[in-house]
């Protein structure tokens, strides 16, 4: 039976070409086209959605599902409900705290069976790093996993103690080599820390988890980083004194990234009333200028994404009857709430629905690996979409919430947008808050259909599709040797890697494997084999005006007679002025600075291209 076919249409669609007046062709589970407003056949099924917003759905990396085991607490069908009608398509489950706790294959095994029939949004995994970690962690890292997390402190369940510097520097040369993140909670012990003398007050709960705790971890975590290269995100940050050291670590080319949670942007600590244990999280809560200075690490980048930290425990595990913050579960409720607080902070601090959108869709998909499925409306990607009516606000509660309890400090919080509809690969999966039922599915990095069909292709057959992304033969001769690949995140990291064993003549086989920027004739001719992939990524060309391409031409010319290869850029997302400005930029450089540019420039091009292979 043939995919079905519908047009979503709207005045504000978000594309990464910004927001504007668009029709989607959504075939089966992808974005098919995306199309001027009213471009839809007249036969065509099309829903319009007027003037409100259609945004690629959220993607939230810090949940607690909790099951199975804790299912008391959470669970995957409560869970995934909240979710999706919270406009989340896809979230990746912490391995804690469940039970057991997700540190085997085995314990994995379990949760994905549990998981089964029950999800209504896309769930991915996260493995769990723990004290003392061994062959099973080593296993655990080809199970199909996003990412890794580990508590540097206790986590507050005993099967899942805290990993010390000794196990995250064992385990994170192999997960660099896999291309797997460590997601860590960056806090360190404290000798310093003043006793709480009276349990209630929640300044004194603050004040014995100091900033002092996630900067010491931060630190070493960044150290980790530069020692051995394995890309780290620091979940949870709650004190803004952390951000110096965060874009300190990314200006020097660390693989270094950042979250922040909403309950630390909209909350500050002169407003919580001793007792009121809803609020009790770790780390906790900071100040107003604090809570404001977080927002400017939203504005400038240097906190890439916002993650639920969605941690919810049965109500009498919170002490609220006691108020007792020593006592209570450290966890807040907000997986339904995610996107609209952000975008509700967002407009009241003037920030962009382009940088909002990044920080819940395209970053956090990117960093686990995803991103080539979801988090933007392009076409190829899943149709993962949310309706946002921004004309209309909403003042939460907490009994209508669809998370297991009923406990939330967004109790009675004014939202200034709300969910309308939500969409899940193609399919309208909720509806003004109600879900349908469920049709989420597991996500296992193994699976993806372009990793299976090339890990199992004749030596000969890999080498020719391999040869496609980058014509050095040196590199995909041992990219082809390299075989069998964990995950997309593997593949791009072995790609990497294969990439630095390059010697200049392999880099210059490789220029000569790509047409001159703007030359058509020759994407018909000598480029046969990569000739769509090549007038997709140039597409900006035709529409250039002949000034432009002559321009082209003759800086073509002149910058292969200078250094004796071709200009080598990567055209996806450039305009042809753009690309000649660039060219004329670059013309001045000496060869080695060229050879290096044109080098880096042909990774990003073999990373879009090796996509388009498993697409």
């Amino acid at each position: 039976m043939a995919p079905s076919t519908i047009f979503l249409q709207s005045t504000r669609v978000y594309t990464p070409g910004g927001l504007r007046p668009a029709a989607l062709k959504i075939i089966g589970e992808r974005i098919a086209a995306i199309l001027p407003h009213g471009g839809a056949p007249f036969e065509a099924a099309v829903r319009d959605f007027g003037d409100q917003l259609i945004l690629p759905g959220a993607v939230d990396l810090h949940v607690h599902l909790n099951e199975p085991g804790r299912t008391a607490w959470e669970g995957f069908f409560t869970g995934t409900s909240a979710a999706i009608a919270g406009g989340i398509t896809t979230l990746v489950d912490m391995p804690l705290n469940s039970s057991p706790v997700t540190i085997s294959p085995d314990a994995l095994a379990e949760k994905r069976a549990a998981a089964s029939a029950r999800l209504h949004t896309d769930v991915a995994f996260h493995g769990g790093l723990v004290a003392d970690a061994g062959e099973e962690a080593l296993a655990l890292l080809r199970q199909g996993i996003v990412a890794m997390k580990a508590f540097m402190i206790d986590s507050g369940l005993d099967e899942f103690p805290a990993a010390a510097e000794a196990d995250l520097r064992r385990l994170m040369p192999r997960m660099a080599e896999l291309g797997l993140p460590l997601l860590a909670h960056a806090e360190l012990p404290s000798t310093e820390a003043p006793p709480v003398t009276d349990p209630r007050s929640y300044r004194q709960y603050a004040a014995s988890r100091p900033h002092a705790m996630e900067l010491r971890a931060i630190e070493l975590l960044i150290r980790l980083c530069r020692e051995t290269r394995c890309a780290v995100h620091i979940v949870h940050v709650a004190t803004a004194e952390a951000l110096p050291l965060i874009a300190s670590a990314k200006a020097e080319g660390l693989p270094i990234t950042a979250e922040t949670c909403p309950h630390y942007l909209a909350f500050c600590e002169e407003e919580i009333a001793d007792g009121d244990t809803r609020f009790k999280c770790a780390p906790p809560i900071r100040d107003r200028a604090n809570r404001e200075a977080l927002w400017d690490g939203v504005r400038s980048g240097v906190i890439d994404t916002i993650g639920s930290d969605h941690s919810p425990c049965p109500p009498s595990l919170k002490s609220l009857d006691a108020g007792d913050f020593t006592a209570a579960w450290g966890g807040i409720s907000s997986l339904q709430l995610l996107l609209p607080a952000v975008y509700t902070g967002c407009m009241e601090r003037g920030i962009s629905l382009e940088r909002m959108v990044e920080i819940l869709s395209s970053a956090p998909a990117r960093i686990v690996g995803l991103d080539h499925l979801m988090g933007s409306i392009e076409v190829g990607k899943r149709a993962n979409l949310v309706v946002l009516d921004d004309a209309t606000g909403s003042v939460v509660s907490a009994s209508q919430l669809l998370h297991r309890h009923p406990i939330t400090p967004w109790d009675g919080y004014r939202m200034a947008c709300t969910v309308r509809s939500v969409w899940l690969r193609g399919i309208e999966s909720a509806v003004e808050g109600v879900p349908t039922p469920p049709r989420g599915i597991a996500i296992d990095s193994r699976d993806l259909p372009g990793i299976q069909m090339l890990n199992n292709a004749p030596l000969a057959a890999a080498e020719s599709m391999l040869e496609k992304c980058c014509g050095a033969k040196r590199w995909w001769q041992t990219m082809a040797d390299r075989r069998p690949f964990q995950s997309r995140a593997h593949l791009m990291a072995t790609a990497e890697q294969v990439a630095t064993m390059m010697t200049e003549s392999d880099r210059l086989e490789a220029f000569t494997h790509h047409p001159k920027i703007g030359d058509v004739d020759s994407l018909r001719k000598k480029f046969a084999a990569t000739a769509a992939w090549s007038a997709s990524e140039q597409g900006s060309v035709a529409a250039a005006a002949e000034e432009v391409l002559q321009g082209l031409k003759k800086g073509n010319d002149d910058y292969e007679q200078r250094f004796g290869f071709i200009f080598i850029v990567c055209a996806t997302g450039k305009s042809a002025a753009e690309m000649l400005a660039l060219l004329n930029a670059r013309i001045g450089n000496d060869r080695a600075t060229e050879i290096a540019n044109a080098a880096r420039e042909q990774r990003k091009i073999t990373r879009i291209r090796l996509d388009k292979l498993l697409a």
